[in-house]
């Protein structure tokens, strides 16, 4: 059975609360805007779409609770996927995803709603509402999954609590000590090793060693004292492969847990 990194879940979990936002932001708009923006948002167009194909009322109670978990879902997975692909998200990469997000449901969800609902696609206000939500969305999104998005939410009060590694806490404090004061650590897990450099395996044994060799000799090569301070690291080494086992066991489990996201 295929055990999803759990770099899958914490950006599910940082998708989940981006669309928390974005409902919200869909609630206020319908508020203030009157039923004829309400058409436009995402869970709305699930629940037409399921309400066509399953021959029920969009607004019984089924159909909505259905539409709605639907609809969070999608955007924890979307975020959770992106994660997956790019290596460092940022905020204008969740705003690319928010943009792709917004072309599939435009293409594909808006046609599939109904007559009524595509009928909307005229109005100019359909562009900028659901355009504005969906950048909305990948803006937290890649405002989030990062770091340094991190810090910022819980500087700026966007969030009351966050991940953090802690090298990255550490470059955090050397170069940006007002900022990481802003900040402080309320639980840390278990100690585990830093993720390994690793070459591919079609990699020669000699250029294996060559390289091994380098890094080792990272600590005692003068040339290269300025780079390690700013990197804040004092050498490199050849662990013992069973010291990675306690990551191992993680990629191995069958969930996991609250307490490791």
């Amino acid at each position: 059975m295929r055990v999803w990194p759990k770099r899958f879940w914490i950006a599910a979990l940082w998708g989940l609360v981006a669309t928390l936002v974005m409902t919200a932001a869909m609630g206020l708009i319908a508020l203030v805007g009157g039923g004829r923006l309400l058409e436009p948002i995402p869970p709305v167009l699930v629940a037409r779409i399921i309400g066509r194909a399953a021959g029920a009322a969009t607004t019984a109670p089924a159909v909505v609770v259905l539409a709605l978990v639907l609809h969070f879902a999608y955007g924890a997975l979307a975020s959770g996927f992106a994660a997956l692909t790019t290596a460092h998200l940022n905020v204008w990469r969740g705003c690319a995803l928010g943009l792709a997000l917004w072309a599939v449901m435009v293409v594909f969800y808006l046609p599939m709603s109904g007559a009524e609902t595509f009928a909307l696609a005229s109005d100019p206000l359909f562009w900028v509402t659901s355009l504005g939500l969906h950048l909305l969305y990948g803006a937290a999104v890649g405002g989030l999954i990062n770091a340094r998005g991190v810090i910022d939410a819980l500087a700026e009060g966007r969030i009351d609590i966050g991940p953090l590694d802690s090298y990255s806490h550490d470059l955090l404090k050397h170069y940006h000590p007002v900022l990481a004061a802003r900040v402080r650590t309320i639980e840390s897990t278990a100690m585990r090793p830093i993720p390994p450099l690793v070459a591919t395996a079609a990699i020669g044994a000699d250029a294996l060693a060559r390289l091994r060799d380098a890094l080792l000799h990272t600590r005692d090569a003068g040339e290269l004292a300025a780079p390690m301070a700013r990197l804040q690291l004092a050498g490199f080494a050849v662990p013992d492969p069973s010291r990675y086992g306690a990551l191992a066991a993680i990629a191995d489990a069958s969930a996991v847990t609250f307490e490791d996201l």
